[in-house]
């Protein structure tokens, strides 16, 4: 059986992007964390804390942390025009932040003070902050928290208990003893949990789809591999698509592992792009999964267009010597000059871009089906090419971004070239993503709406 497979990648000179130094953050920082409250769209909180002079150690891992100076947290009124705003509480340093399930006007914080960890706990959204009232007594230090359908989890280094569970509100924390592991990055979607672990003979990604009550494991692919981020892509949840990167120890170093992608739910890994580059972060941005970004420290920034398949190396418009360390998009949609990127790069404090224009492609996944719209951008008024050397029953579907069927129509594809015409997409204009679902073989499409 004959296929074809198209993919479309950007260039550096798409891109387009500029960067600007977010001036109230002091250059001598290393960004851990941006926290966006869900009940001020305007509200940014930035955590960062001062790094040792000594740059070339390059470390800024858990042991590391009581030689940092705690800087406390930049908040932004505007939306991030402008951070006039930081909060110090004397030597503690914060590491991440999230809000409680029962009331947005509580944020939770994970804090430590010469290496001794704790919970901040603030009822008038951080205005005030209390220390001492948590229950939780933690020896690990949390770097991530995610929130499920039931409680808020979080993920911790320096512990042999690297899922703590903490409640709607972290009050109290249980430790998770079914998994002995040091947590580097926790993700959560559709029911799933994704830990990126360090351990030596124990890292890799381990997922548990029951609320971590079982965790499964990777079996290949990652065997040498200290996963510093893990990153589930939504819109292709129905694949089981994850990505991951990191390093590997060497001689006397951590040297460069790349990024890997897994279409089994993590179970298996191949690498997919990057390769020799240390990986710090990966993010997708939360309007269009196709836009992913990936810190690649000295390597700048890989680009991903269509969800993760592809990675184009992007480090010309950076500063000089720029080491990319953590990556974050608000939750805003593309405006006229482009997206909105954070990233933080080590001892530089944090750089913004507004007029990131990335060319978002189509995406083929566990297919080799030709398969294009005509035109694309579409109006209400669209073809669908499908070409095919075999006879067979298939199903077009478009949903919206959050997952809602907007329209489906069984179709009957002939050996070679069918044309589908859609008459009557009535939908305001936005993205759109198309699925061709031939039975065992399936093929997505971003659809842009004029």
């Amino acid at each position: 059986m004959k296929f074809i497979v198209i993919f479309f990648l950007a260039s550096f000179g798409l891109f387009g992007q500029t960067w600007q130094n977010i001036s109230e953050i002091s250059e001598n920082t290393f960004v851990h964390s941006i926290f966006y409250p869900s009940s001020d769209q305007n509200r940014i909180i930035v955590i960062a804390d001062s790094i040792p002079i000594d740059k070339d150690l390059k470390l800024i891992f858990p042991s590391y942390y009581a030689l940092l100076n705690g800087y406390g947290y930049f908040e932004s009124n505007d939306g991030g025009m402008t951070f006039p705003n930081q909060k110090i509480y004397g030597s503690k340093m914060f590491l991440s932040m999230t809000e409680s399930k029962d009331d947005p006007n509580m944020w939770i914080a994970s804090t430590i003070d010469k290496n001794i960890s704790s919970i901040g706990i603030s009822t008038d959204k951080g205005e005030t902050w209390d220390f001492d009232i948590s229950e939780c007594d933690l020896s690990s230090k949390i770097l991530n928290f995610i929130t499920t359908e039931n409680e808020i989890m979080a993920g911790a280094v320096s512990t042999g208990f690297g899922v703590i569970n903490g409640g709607t509100n972290f009050n109290s924390c249980t430790n998770n003893d079914t998994l002995n592991v040091s947590v580097r990055d926790i993700r959560y979607f559709n029911n799933k949990i994704y830990l990126a672990s360090d351990d030596n003979a124990k890292s890799g990604v381990y997922f548990s789809d029951d609320l971590g009550l079982t965790w499964s494991k990777d079996q290949a692919g990652l065997s040498d591999i200290r996963v510093n981020a893990v990153c589930p892509s939504p819109e292709y949840e129905f694949y089981k698509s994850v990505l991951c990167g990191g390093d590997r120890y060497q001689t006397d170093k951590y040297v460069g592992a790349g990024i890997f992608y897994s279409n089994d739910n993590g179970r298996t890994w191949r690498i997919q792009g990057a390769a020799g580059s240390i990986i710090y972060d990966i993010k997708y941005h939360p309007k269009d999964p196709l836009f992913i970004l990936a810190a690649a420290g000295k390597d700048g920034i890989f680009v991903s267009t269509n969800g993760g398949l592809n990675w184009v190396q992007n480090n010309e418009t950076l500063p000089e010597d720029a080491d990319v360390r953590f990556i974050s998009f608000p939750n805003k949609e593309k405006s006229n000059s482009g997206y909105e990127v954070y990233i933080g790069l080590y001892a530089r404090g944090l750089w913004k871009s507004t007029d990131f224009n990335p060319v978002l492609s189509s995406v083929e996944i566990n297919s080799n089906t030709e398969f294009k719209v005509l035109p694309n951008p579409i109006g209400n008024n669209f073809d669908i090419y499908v070409n095919s050397d075999i006879n067979s029953k298939a199903t077009i579907e478009i949903f919206s971004l959050e997952g809602e069927s907007l329209f489906s129509r069984d179709i009957n594809l002939s050996i070679g070239e069918n044309y589908i015409n859609i008459p009557d997409f009535n939908f305001s204009s936005g993205i759109y993503l198309m699925n061709l679902n031939t039975g065992n073989k399936i093929k997505t499409m971003k659809l842009i709406k004029n």
